[in-house]
């Protein structure tokens, strides 16, 4: 009996000094728990720093781009609705005949005053000689009356009217050497041959189209919506691409602007009293001209596609608006960062 009860007894003084040394080593984990709490809320809040400080600058950099690029389109006008014009001259004779000679060809360049095509011209070599000979005649007969009436043989009715003839026959000798004249067609400006409908042999008459010359004097039409032309004026610069040859941008200068829409000027202008009225945008022909000649290499005519951009203000950037949306977007970008750590908590 005695032994049992020695050993319950130090059973339980074990178990006392088990359970003492148990909480003796968890009071040091309880300590530890603020101290952890802290660390992470400092991390925490470091993070958070580092994040809005990453998303303000993001932010500012995207505010300030937007805006730079806002000022940089608005100096600009640009259109697609741009064509090439230029001089079209239609050769045509003053006289009828057959073609004698020809020395023109599809698209060949000629310069002014070369030979392009020649008449038939013995009929009005016909006509120049008889001509000549009426004038002639006429001179002779006037001198003759002229001397007849100082001996009153004839009056003075009679010496004016052949004056008269004399005139006529004059007048109609200067006519016919012109026709001979034109009988001969020389080119009147430097250009390309285009659209050629004669040959050879090919009778031709008065006023028919025989070919075109284009000058290489062109210039663009630009047909801007009335929107854009606000601070249109002339003498603005203005960058030409040609969509034949998208690789070279030609300098140019705004020429002059069109008083008025291109509809108003068309066969049938617009008539907006009568029905149901929609509004619809006008296009404003503007003219440009290039101020460097065009390449040598480079085949352009008028109807050639392009796409001007006219220089209609300074490109300026505003420091106290660039500080201000870069302010802006930091401020953005900080709420941000805050919304989304709020948004972390939560879940």
């Amino acid at each position: 009996m005695g032994f049992k009860l020695l050993n319950r007894k130090e059973s339980r003084v074990k178990q006392e000094a088990f359970g003492s040394s148990s909480t003796s080593e968890q009071e040091p984990s309880l300590t530890t728990v603020p101290q952890d709490s802290k660390i992470e809320d400092h991390k925490g809040l470091h993070a958070f720093f580092i994040k809005s400080i990453l998303y303000g600058v993001i932010f500012g950099l995207i505010f300030f781009l937007a805006y730079v690029l806002f000022e940089y389109f608005s100096s600009y006008e640009t259109t697609d609705d741009a064509f090439i014009a230029g001089h079209i001259i239609r050769i045509a004779p003053k006289v009828a005949g057959h073609v004698v000679g020809y020395y023109i060809d599809d698209n060949m360049d000629v310069k002014k005053g070369q030979l392009l095509i020649e008449i038939d011209p013995r009929d009005y070599q016909s006509r120049v000689a008889i001509a000549q000979a009426n004038k002639e005649w006429a001179e002779t007969e006037w001198k003759r009356m002229k001397e007849i009436l100082r001996s009153s043989a004839v009056s003075q009715l009679q010496v004016d009217a052949a004056w008269a003839v004399k005139l006529s026959t004059e007048a109609f000798l200067k006519l016919y050497e012109l026709q001979l004249g034109y009988t001969r067609i020389y080119a009147p400006a430097d250009g390309r041959i285009t659209m050629r409908s004669v040959e050879k042999g090919q009778y031709v008459d008065v006023g028919q189209i025989l070919f075109d010359i284009v000058p290489p004097d062109l210039w663009v039409v630009a047909n801007y919506k009335e929107t854009q032309i606000t601070f249109m004026r002339p003498g603005q610069a203005a960058k030409i691409r040609i969509d034949a040859y998208p690789h070279h941008r030609y300098k140019g200068h705004v020429d002059s602007i069109q008083r008025g829409s291109g509809a108003q000027f068309s066969l049938l202008p617009p008539e907006n009293a009568t029905g149901n009225y929609v509004k619809v945008v006008q296009r404003v022909p503007v003219k440009i001209l290039f101020d460097e000649p065009l390449a040598s290499d480079e085949t352009v005519g008028p109807g050639f596609s392009v796409v001007p951009t006219v220089e209609v203000g300074k490109f300026y950037v505003s420091f106290f608006w660039s500080v201000a949306l870069i302010l802006t977007g930091f401020g953005v970008g900080v709420v941000l960062a805050f919304i989304l750590k709020n948004t972390k908590k939560q879940k």
